[in-house]
């Protein structure tokens, strides 16, 4: 086996090439868990926003149904009802107090 010259410039330059793959590795940590870190926050957000989404949206559908069925029930107590009118059009014996239904149209 040779041997080799091993001068202490040589392993001042090994120990600085080997800094410097220490501190790139370092580096490239770094950046592998802020963009790790990025993302995870992204996921959230995106779930947070649309989960409220699809929250108001089912707040506002609850709403326009119970706003439908209200009026509706409005309409067809105040118009499906017997309406006690008088009969302009009646020409029976009872005169102008006859009553007729009236019905929703």
């Amino acid at each position: 086996m040779p041997t080799v010259n091993v001068t202490r410039s040589d392993i001042r330059r090994r120990k600085r090439t080997l800094g410097h793959a220490v501190r790139d590795v370092e580096r490239q940590v770094v950046v592998v868990v802020v963009v790790v870190v990025v993302v995870v926050v992204v996921v959230v957000v995106v779930v947070v926003v649309v989960v409220v989404v699809v929250v108001v949206v089912v707040v506002v559908v609850v709403v326009v149904v119970v706003v439908v069925v209200v009026v509706e029930v409005v309409v067809v107590v105040s118009y499906g009802k017997i309406l006690w009118v008088t009969n302009p059009m009646d020409t029976n014996t009872r005169g102008k107090n006859q009553i007729f239904k009236k019905k929703c149209t």
